[in-house]
């Protein structure tokens, strides 16, 4: 299955789900006036509201239980506040948002992050709460199914439920009989079991019959369907549901337990049910989540909180793009149903007396177009940027006023005031320059915003279908035409959304050159020295493909393989630029259905890569020295002066030329690094390490160590940034006498010191520095392994002694890759860019409509 067809499969998956659940709900509903839904929604009594409440407080309590012994199982050592903290807050986000692997993975991944857990155990708790949702489900459900089997589900239905039963029974009994950890490739997690296993039963049981049973409480007092029936009909509801891709299921769910419920139970009794479920379970808790967000940032500004203080405003930071994503699209879709429904008539007339015609037609058609705008705005939220929030709250404040306009609906307005108060405290939290139209579209969330649209339109009909439907009904502009000014809301919205997707999809998009130019060689080699970074100067190998920001204040480079694209080291400029460059190369391989990786990159990326989604790994060790403390000396540095004495006596010396002396000796270079290359049986690397290239080599500087007769004993170029000073291209004569390279290092950093360069990059140490403890990742583990007994494979520990002559400081580096599980897949492409062809190594995007 190729990229393309996986990146669209997805999305036509839930098109096609949605579509069967609608049309179930509209076969079902067929005759329904929209003020019958109200009135059922409204005959909720006041005890079934509390009732449901009272459940999902159980449901949450349940959640965070087994958030508790996830992390237990995992290792971590937090207190019980802070981990019941972060399991409440991701499961509302996940309930709410859907995609839990995402939304609560990474939310849980920034916040166990920022209190000390490695992400590998992080990605076991996540792993843990999956799977102890799923069992509880399992259990539920199928024991539902095996006793009291529902008539839609039936005959069917009880050898399901019994099947399910005996796999989870099958599947606990493997874990008990195989010791050891469960491990799916480089990742494991520790099953649990004994008392462990019955508690994340019992606590997951308990889950879902409390959030069933907050559905339960919500149907008429007349409704034929039992709890043991409920239970098993919205499990299967809910698979269909996930299974669509829609978040949280919203809509195919709905649809799927209407269309089974429909021989036995009304179907607006029980889709007002399914509404009011979704209010008081999944919609308040999002709710309080925004405005908590908004009081812990601000109570965190005060600075009077300390450590749980921190704590809070980190979740609140992590939680914001998320939450106020949900609540921007949640907030557009309310508006376009309110702008396709009849208004309260008592309000209509009231308003009536004050407001002229014009004013009542433009605030409904304004009601649908800012809808619209909000779901396109909330793509921008999650992607964190600063236009995106300045949108939200100015159309926040014009939904507002429209909503009193067409029909003095305060409690809409009402709604969008508070989020957009909630949104003043969290600005900093979107702190990207991009602007709102520069974005990709990407093929999930278009399908949302068409869908959301969509099922507004089901929801129109619905509202008018006592009325007839004529040709002429667009054009009528009355005061009480208001299936007129609803059609006529929905062709504004349709047209803004149809505009917004084509607009997207036709939009210029901004790709980088698969081989630099010359223009870009001197921009990127301008920008590296501004920044101080040498890094950015291996550019010149022209093995990468490189992307510039629009003002090309910054850059990164990256090659391709085996559908991954690999970041060498992070961007190169200033901080803003440099974590669009980030998006805009994710957007690119979205669009292009490839997966992106950061190489060699040091810990002030790491947040960046949180929003990225990725999953970092400490990959090595940066060997850095301090020129301005570099001497030589004291007593351990006895073994260097003694060889520098010795060189110099011997008449062997160092000298750096410049850039253009070095064509001159082009080919005595080049007769040393073939003969070093021949004596080491090797061959030429690529993408973090430089190769022989007369076009790179001539750009200089190069140090070139002779002896008194002039013969080339050893030449490594210069990369110099700044105050950054390193080395990539290092080859010796095999001939050369003992000692050679630390002649030619000792000679340079007392020539970067005498130059007034301020660091000396010694380059990584690749596995080395990584934790090796019994609470170390597996990946930590391996590579520690790797390390300390990979001498056939690579000189691991040499290099490190090596390095470690010079008593530099060491500075971790990390790998990041995108998925939990996409470790050894990187790893197999940062191979092939290292170790492969140069072809290989360059980028070959496809062709797109500029």
């Amino acid at each position: 299955m190729t990229a393309r067809l996986r990146r669209w499969l997805g999305p036509a998956v839930g098109v096609v789900l949605l579509a069967l659940a609608v049309t179930a709900v509209h076969r079902e509903l067929a005759g329904m006036h929209w003020h019958d839904l109200r009135a059922a929604i409204g005959a909720t009594s006041g005890w079934r509201w509390l009732a449901a409440a009272g459940c999902t407080a159980l449901s949450y309590a349940a959640l965070a239980g087994y958030e508790h012994l996830a992390a237990r199982r995992a290792g971590v050592d937090l207190p019980p506040r802070k981990v019941w903290l972060v399991g409440v807050l991701g499961w509302a986000v996940s309930n709410s948002v859907g995609h839990a692997w995402l939304s609560g993975g990474a939310l849980r991944m920034r916040l166990y992050g920022a209190m000390g857990v490695p992400a590998g155990a992080v990605a076991r708790i996540v792993a843990v709460d999956a799977l102890a949702f799923t069992a509880g489900a399992v259990t539920v459900g199928g024991t539902a199914l095996a006793l009291d089997p529902p008539p839609p589900l039936e005959p069917w239905g009880r050898l399901v439920g019994v099947g399910a039963l005996l796999a989870l029974g099958a599947a606990i009994a493997l874990v008990h009989l195989r010791p050891g950890p469960i491990r799916v490739r480089d990742w494991s997690i520790e099953a649990p079991r004994g008392a462990h296993l019955a508690a994340f039963l019992a606590l997951a049981a308990v889950d879902q019959l409390a959030s069933i049973g907050a559905l339960y409480v919500l149907l008429p007092p007349d409704a034929a369907t039992s709890y043991p029936e409920l239970l098993s009909l919205f499990l299967a509801a809910l698979v269909g549901g996930l299974a669509s891709g829609v978040p949280a299921g919203a809509g195919t769910t709905d649809g799927l337990l209407v269309a089974m419920t429909a021989p036995y139970e009304d179907g607006v009794g029980v889709l007002s049910a399914m509404l009011c479920w979704r209010l008081i379970y999944e919609l308040v808790p999002l709710v309080l989540a925004a405005v908590t967000l908004a009081g812990i940032e601000l109570t965190r500004r005060r600075d009077r909180l300390g450590a749980v203080g921190d704590l809070l405003g980190r979740t609140a930071r992590t939680l914001a793009p998320t939450v106020f994503a949900a609540l921007t699209f949640l907030t557009g879709s309310m508006l376009l149903v309110s702008a396709f429904t009849p208004a309260e008539v008592e309000r209509l007339r009231w308003l009536e007396r004050f407001e002229p015609l014009a004013v009542l037609e433009t605030s409904h058609a304004g009601s649908a177009l800012v809808g619209v705008w909000l779901l396109f705005v909330a793509r921008g939220l999650h992607r964190r940027l600063a236009a995106a929030w300045r949108w939200l709250v100015a159309l926040a404040v014009v939904g507002a006023l429209v909503s009193l306009g067409k029909g003095w609906d305060w409690e809409e307005a009402l709604v969008l005031t508070v989020v957009a108060l909630a949104a003043l405290p969290v600005r900093g939290e979107f702190h990207r320059r991009a602007a709102l139209g520069r974005e990709e579209m990407s093929v999930g969330w278009a399908v949302a915003v068409a869908l959301a649209v969509a099922v507004a339109a089901v929801v129109l009909v619905h509202g008018y279908v006592h009325l007839p439907w004529r040709q002429d009904l667009l054009f009528e502009v009355s005061a009480r035409a208001e299936q007129s000014r609803s059609l006529r809301a929905f062709a504004v919205a349709a047209a803004a959304a149809c505009a917004g997707l084509v607009g997207a999809w036709l939009r210029p998009v901004r790709r980088p050159h698969p081989v630099p130019t010359a223009e870009d060689l001197a921009d990127a080699r301008r920008i590296a020295a501004e920044a101080g970074h040498t890094n950015g100067l291996l550019v010149g190998l022209r093995d990468k493909a490189v992307l510039f920001d629009d003002a090309r204040t910054a850059f990164l480079t990256y090659g391709a393989s085996h559908g991954i694209w690999v970041v060498y080291g992070e961007p190169i400029g200033p901080p803003e630029a440099s974590r669009e460059l980030l998006w805009a190369l994710r957007d690119a391989a979205d669009r292009e259905g490839a997966r992106i990786a950061l190489y060699e990159i040091g810990p002030e990326v790491l947040p960046a890569c949180v929003d990225l989604g990725l999953h970092a790994y400490k990959f090595g060790e940066e060997a850095v020295i301090a020129l301005e403390a570099f001497t030589l000396e004291g007593s351990e540095n006895k073994n260097h002066r003694n060889l520098l004495r010795r060189y110099e006596r011997d008449g062997i010396g160092m000298t750096v030329l410049p850039a253009p002396e070095v064509p001159a000796v082009m080919a005595e270079l080049r007769a040393v690094s073939d003969r070093w290359l021949a004596d080491k049986s090797t061959s030429e690397k690529a993408f973090s390490l430089g190769f022989f290239d007369e076009d790179y080599l001539a750009a200089g500087p190069v140090a070139v160590v002779r002896d008194r007769d002039g013969r080339l004993l050893a030449f490594a170029n210069l990369l110099v940034a700044g105050p950054e000073l390193s080395i990539d291209l290092m080859r010796f004569d095999p001939d050369a006498p003992n000692g050679a390279m630390d002649f030619l290092f000792l000679s340079l950093l007392a020539w970067g010191r005498d130059h007034g360069q301020q660091r000396f990059v010694l380059g990584m140490t690749p596995l080395a520095g990584l934790p090796d403890n019994d609470l170390a990742p597996l990946w930590a583990r391996l590579g520690t392994f790797v390390f300390r007994n990979g001498e056939a494979f690579y000189n691991f520990q040499g290099l490190r002694a090596y390095k470690e002559k010079f008593r530099p400081r060491w500075e971790p580096r990390y790998l990041a890759v995108q998925g939990p599980l996409a470790l050894p897949a990187t790893l197999r492409s940062l191979n092939a860019l290292i170790s492969g062809s140069l072809a290989a190594a360059l980028p070959r995007p496809r062709s797109k409509a500029a």
